[in-house]
């Protein structure tokens, strides 16, 4: 098992995070943003059918389905 460094906890870094611990890697994930502050800017985000798919191989997509907003 490697260890992996990602600075960064944006769509990109998480997803990163989420396929690298499913491959058995040890991740320390960073990031400068305190959660839920004003400058975050992950609130509002469209996802299309090929990310959600890619979301489902992941693991995370029937969370997101049920604690998202359909547009």
């Amino acid at each position: 098992m490697s260890e992996v460094t990602i600075v960064g906890a944006g769509i990109c870094g998480l997803t990163l995070a989420i396929a690298a611990r499913g491959h058995g890697h040890r991740v320390t994930l960073y990031e400068r943003q305190e959660p839920n502050s004003a400058a975050d800017n992950g609130a509002y985000l469209t996802m299309s059918g090929r990310a959600l798919a890619d979301l489902d191989a992941l693991g995370v997509g029937d969370t997101l389905r049920t604690t998202g907003i359909e547009s």
